[in-house]
C-alpha cells in the first residue's frame, strides 16, 4: 500500500462513504413521529422505534376499532368511544421512569379522598427516618381520633389507647381506617391540622402543583377555616351537582398523584409489603378485614396501592402491578378518579392493567417510550427543586440523540477527509521529490548506466 498510493486514496474513500451510510441509517432508525404533552382525551401518535419497527401504544389498540369505525362514517367524532370520558381522569405511567403512556384529564385538580393517606404514610415514614418516632412504638390515641371513629370507625380507637404503630399503618392502607390516619398524624405532629401543614409542605418541597390538603384522612373537612378556604378557590371545580362541599375536600390531580406515587415506589418500595395484603387482622380490637382494592384478588402481579371513595371525589384507586418479562420485572401504575361505581371503577382500573401488562412487554420487545415525562424526584432528595433533570418529551430526547449523531458523524467525516488530503499532499510531495532533473530521457540513461 506504501508503494501504491491509489490504493490507499480508494480504502479511505470507501471508509467514509460507509461511515456516512451507516450514520443516516441510525438517524432514519431514531425517527418518531411528532409526541406531544397530552392531557385531555389524548390520542395517541404512531412512532418509529430504535430498532426501526413501528410502535403502535396499546391505547391506539384499544380504540382501533372505534376509530375505524369513525373514519369510515364521514369521521363523525362523536362514535369515537373514549372508556375513560365519565371519570375526573385517568393515566397510566411508569413509576421507574416518570414516563407517562396514557393521560386523561391528568391536571385537574379534584378530590381523591383516601388516596390522601399516600401522603400521609409518606410523611410518618420519614418521620422514623429522622428519628422523630420509632418504628416499633406504640402510638398513644388522642381525642381527634377517637372523634372520627364515632363517625366513620372502623377500629373503634379510644383516646389513651395505646396501639402499635405498624398495626395503624396496616389499617389505614389496607382497610382505609380514616381514625388510623388521624391517630398517626396527631402522634407525629401534635395534631391534625399541623400535620396537614406539613402535608402541604412536603406537597411543595415535592413539586406537585396542584395539590392541597385539609387533613391526613381524606374525609370531608366541615370545620375548614377562613385561610383553608382561600388556599381552595384556586382549585378547580368539578360541578355543583354533588352532595358534598367540594371546597372542604383534599384535591390533586392525577399528575400529581402519580408523581407521589413514583416517590414513595422509589423511597419506600416496602410499602406494597402492606399495600399487597389482602386482609388484615388485630387482635387487640378483635378486628379483620379484607383489602378495599379487590383487584389484588384477580391479578397475582396488582401490589397496590390505594383506594378512595367520597360522594364528591367518587370511586377512585390507584393501582400498582409488576410484571416480569423476558427475565425483566417492570412496574406500572394506574390512576382513576371519579367512578361511579365500585364495579364501574375496577372495570376502569382492568384497562389500564392490561394497557400496562402491554406496554411493559412492548418496552422491553422494542424498546418503546410514553408520550412524555413527569419529574419524580430523587429519592434521596428531600425536595423536588433538587432534581436537576428536566421533563423531556420523546421528540425532544429524539431531537438531542439526532444532534448527537449528526455531531458524531460530521466529526468522522472530518477526520477521514483530513487524512485523505493529507495523504493526497503526502502523494504529491513524493512526485516531486523523485522527479528526475534531466526531463528529456532522464530515466532512460539512469537505466542504462545501472545495467552496464
Amino acid at each position: 500500500m506504501k508503494n501504491n498510493p491509489g490504493i490507499l486514496l480508494k480504502f479511505l474513500s470507501s471508509i467514509v462513504i460507509f461511515t456516512v451510510m451507516i450514520a443516516g441509517i441510525s438517524i432514519f432508525n431514531l425517527s418518531l413521529t411528532e409526541t406531544t404533552d397530552l392531557d385531555m382525551g389524548s390520542v395517541f401518535k404512531t412512532h418509529r422505534q430504535s430498532t426501526g419497527r413501528i410502535g403502535i401504544s396499546p391505547v391506539q389498540k384499544v380504540y382501533a376499532a372505534d376509530k375505524n369505525s369513525e373514519k369510515s362514517k364521514d369521521k363523525n367524532k362523536e362514535n369515537f368511544k373514549n372508556p375513560f370520558t365519565g371519570l375526573h381522569s385517568a393515566l397510566l405511567g411508569d413509576p421507574d421512569t416518570g414516563e407517562i403512556y396514557f393521560a386523561e384529564s391528568i391536571d385537574d385538580s379534584v378530590p381523591m379522598a383516601s388516596l390522601t393517606k399516600l401522603m400521609t404514610y409518606l410523611l410518618v415514614k420519614e418521620a422514623i427516618d429522622r428519628g422523630d418516632i420509632k418504628a416499633d412504638e406504640k402510638v398513644i390515641i388522642s381525642k381527634e381520633a377517637e372523634n372520627v371513629t364515632y363517625l366513620y370507625g372502623k377500629l373503634w380507637l379510644k383516646e389513651g389507647d395505646k396501639v402499635p404503630l405498624n398495626d395503624l399503618m396496616n389499617a389505614m392502607l389496607v382497610v382505609s381506617s380514616n381514625e388510623s390516619a388521624v391517630a398517626l398524624a396527631c402522634h407525629v405532629a401534635g395534631s391534625e391540622r399541623t400535620f396537614a401543614d406539613m402535608m402541604n409542605k412536603r406537597a411543595k418541597e415535592l413539586g406537585l402543583k396542584s395539590t392541597f390538603f385539609y387533613n391526613s384522612s381524606g374525609l370531608p373537612n366541615e370545620d375548614m377555616s377562613l385561610a383553608d378556604r382561600k388556599a381552595a378557590e384556586n382549585l378547580v371545580n368539578i360541578g355543583e351537582d354533588k352532595t358534598e362541599d367540594v371546597e372542604s375536600q383534599n384535591r390533586m390531580s392525577a399528575r400529581d398523584l402519580f408523581v407521589l406515587g413514583s416517590y414513595i415506589l422509589r423511597k419506600y418500595p416496602e410499602v406494597t409489603k402492606i399495600s399487597s395484603m389482602k386482609k388484615i387482622s388485630i387482635d387487640q380490637f378483635n378486628f379483620e378485614d379484607e383489602n378495599t382494592n379487590s383487584l389484588l384478588k384477580k391479578f397475582k402481579s396488582v401490589d397496590g396501592m390505594k383506594t378512595g371513595y367520597t360522594d364528591s371525589a367518587g370511586r377512585c384507586i390507584m393501582i400498582s402491578q409488576t410484571e416480569t418479562f423476558m427475565g425483566k420485572k417492570k412496574r406500572m401504575i394506574g390512576i382513576v378518579l371519579g367512578a361511579d361505581t365500585v364495579k364501574e371503577r375496577n372495570k376502569d382500573a382492568e384497562i389500564l392493567y392490561h394497557m400496562g401488562k402491554t406496554n411493559i412487554e412492548s418496552s422491553i420487545l422494542y424498546n418503546t417510550h410514553g408520550l412524555f415525562v413527569a419529574s419524580i424526584p430523587d429519592k434521596e432528595s428531600m425536595t423536588g427543586a433538587d432534581q436537576k433533570q428536566e421533563t423531556k418529551g420523546i421528540s425532544d430526547r429524539f431531537n438531542e440523540q439526532k444532534f448527537v449523531f449528526k455531531v458524531i458523524e460530521l466529526g468522522i467525516a472530518g477526520i477521514l477527509v483530513f487524512i485523505v488530503a493529507v495523504t493526497m499532499m503526502i502523494r504529491v510531495f513524493r512526485r516531486k521529490r523523485h522527479r528526475p532533473r534531466n526531463i528529456m530521457g532522464g530515466r532512460r540513461r539512469r537505466k542504462r548506466r545501472k545495467t552496464w
